[in-house]
């Protein structure tokens, strides 16, 4: 937990902003499970995470989504290992 920003939260809920969602994911379920495929794939296996949950950010007026969605991980460390699945992503 020593590489996390000094201002990381230290207490559940550990929950992400995720930007850029793709409309065609249909549930939320379905996103978690993706993202959890993700870093399976990025780190080979050698590390994994467990979603708690997803929400997709939802218009009011509309009742549509908006295109972003809020991730709850376990742990601080399975965020950190969601977000550095790539060379641009910061934690």
């Amino acid at each position: 937990m020593n590489d996390l920003p000094r201002n990381f939260p230290t207490e559940a809920p550990f929950t992400a902003h995720v930007n850029n969602v793709p409309l065609n994911i249909k549930s939320e379920g379905d996103f978690g499970h993706k993202i959890e495929g993700l870093v399976k794939y990025r780190y080979q296996g050698s590390k994994l995470v467990k979603v708690m949950s997803a929400r997709f950010g939802i218009d009011r007026i509309t009742g549509k989504r908006r295109g972003f969605a809020y991730v709850e991980f376990a742990t601080p460390e399975e965020v950190s290992d969601a977000f550095n699945k790539n060379e641009n992503a910061k934690c």
